[in-house]
C-alpha cells in the first residue's frame, strides 16, 4: 500500500510542469501554461491548450503567480520555485507584444474562429494550409482591406509559432494571395494635404478667433507647432528649455514600439513660426501641474478630439476643406517643408525618425504649388 501510494505521489508531481509534459509527449507547449482561463482557451486536436488571448485579468494573475516563491528577489534567486519560472515566461510573452498589436491579434483569432464556424472547418491546430488560403479568399470576398488581412495573418502566425506549431503562413501561396489582394483592391491613394510652415503660420494667426481665451490660444499654438514631432503624449518632465533650443524626450512612438525612448532637439529658427518661441509662451501661462505637457488651465490634458476640433475650426476660418487635412498633415507638412528647403533624403529620414523609405510618401511638394 505504501509503495503504491508513493508511486501515485511521484506520478502526480510530474504534472507540475505542463511544459515538461508537453515535451515528453511531443506536443507543442502552450503559450501561457500557468495562467488558466478556460473561456479564452483554444483546444487543439493534439490535446495541447493554447492561451492566445492575453487580457488584463491574465496579466494580473501572472503578476500574482510570480510571488509564489515567497523569498524570491532579484538579488536572492535561491527563493525561486518552478511556478515562478513559468510565471516569468508568461510575463515576458505578454510584454513581447505591444498592447495595440495584441488587440489586433485577438481580433484575428475571433475572425478566424468565425470563419471556421461559418464554413464548418474543423478547429485544428496546427492550422492546415488550406484553411489559411480559404480564409484569405473569404476575407477578399467580404471586401476586407488587404492590410487588415495581412495583420490578421501575422497574428495567427504568431500564435502558431509561440506554440511551436508548424507555421504555414509564410509559404509562397500565402504571400501571393496577400499580394494579389493588395494589387486587386486599388485602394484610394492618401490625399491628405500637408500643413507646411506657411499654412501653420496662417492657422496660428486665426487661433485667437477660434479659441475662447489667450491661454487656449497659446496652448494650441504650441501644440500645433510641435505636432509634427510628437507621436505619443509628451510629459511635462520630458521637456528641457535651453537658450537657443528645446529638448524633447520621446518615451515611445510608432517607430519605437519597445519604448527605448529618444531625445530630439529643436533649434530656434528665424521667422514667424518658431516652435521654441511658441512653447516658451505657453509655459509662462501653463498651470504648475505634473502630467501631460499640453493641458487646459484646470490641468486636464488636451484630447485628440479637442486637438482635431480646434484644427478643423481654424481651417474653416481660413476657407480650407476640413476633409483634406488631419492631425497627420503636420507630419506630412514637416517632411514636405524640409524637402522644399533643400534637406537631403537622409536628413529628412533622420528628422522624422523613419526607419525605412516610407518618408518619401510624405513629401508632397506638388500639392503645395
Amino acid at each position: 500500500m505504501n509503495t503504491r501510494g508513493q508511486k501515485k505521489k511521484r506520478k502526480s508531481t510530474t504534472k507540475t510542469s505542463s511544459l515538461e509534459a508537453a515535451t515528453q509527449e511531443d506536443t507543442p507547449p502552450p503559450m501561457v501554461t500557468t495562467v488558466q482561463d478556460t473561456d479564452d482557451n483554444i483546444p487543439s486536436t493534439s490535446g495541447a491548450v493554447m492561451h492566445p488571448v492575453v487580457t488584463n485579468r491574465q496579466v494580473r494573475k501572472v503578476q500574482k503567480v510570480s510571488t509564489i516563491g515567497g523569498g524570491y528577489t532579484r538579488n536572492n534567486p535561491s527563493g525561486v520555485h518552478r511556478p515562478d519560472l513559468q510565471g516569468e515566461i508568461d510575463r515576458l510573452i505578454v510584454s513581447a507584444v505591444a498592447p495595440n498589436t495584441s488587440k489586433v491579434y485577438q481580433q484575428a483569432l475571433r475572425s478566424f474562429k468565425e470563419f471556421r464556424t461559418l464554413f464548418q472547418f474543423e478547429d485544428l491546430w496546427p492550422i492546415p494550409l488550406h484553411h489559411i488560403t480559404n480564409y484569405i479568399a473569404y476575407m477578399s470576398f467580404t471586401g476586407t482591406a488587404a492590410s487588415t488581412v495581412k495583420s490578421y495573418i501575422s497574428g495567427l502566425s504568431f500564435f502558431s509559432k509561440i506554440n511551436n506549431y508548424t507555421d504555414c503562413f509564410n509559404t509562397f501561396v500565402v504571400r501571393k494571395l496577400l499580394e494579389g489582394m493588395k494589387r486587386s483592391q486599388n485602394r484610394p491613394k492618401d490625399v491628405r494635404l500637408p500643413i507646411t510652415l506657411d499654412l501653420l503660420l496662417k492657422i496660428n494667426n486665426v487661433l485667437p478667433a477660434v479659441c475662447h481665451n489667450d491661454f487656449e490660444t497659446k496652448l494650441f499654438q504650441a501644440s500645433f507647432s510641435l505636432a509634427s514631432t510628437q507621436s505619443h503624449a509628451i510629459e511635462y518632465n520630458d521637456i528641457k528649455i535651453n537658450l537657443s533650443s528645446i529638448e524633447i524626450r520621446l518615451r515611445s512612438s510608432k517607430t519605437d514600439q519597445c519604448c527605448t525612448g529618444t531625445t530630439i532637439v529643436i533649434d530656434v529658427r528665424p521667422g514667424d513660426v518658431c516652435a521654441v518661441f511658441a512653447l516658451r509662451n505657453y509655459l509662462k501661462v501653463r498651470p504648475n501641474v505634473a502630467g501631460q505637457l499640453f493641458c487646459h488651465f484646470d490641468g486636464t490634458p488636451v484630447t485628440r478630439y479637442q486637438f482635431s476640433g480646434v484644427l478643423k475650426k481654424s481651417l474653416n476660418v481660413l476657407g480650407l476643406s476640413q476633409g483634406k487635412y488631419s492631425s497627420h498633415s503636420f507630419r506630412i507638412g514637416a517632411a514636405t517643408s524640409a524637402a522644399m528647403n533643400g534637406l537631403s533624403d537622409s536628413e529628412i529620414q533622420a528628422m522624422g525618425r523613419w526607419k525605412s523609405d516610407a518618408f518619401r510618401s510624405y513629401i508632397r511638394i506638388q500639392q503645395c504649388l
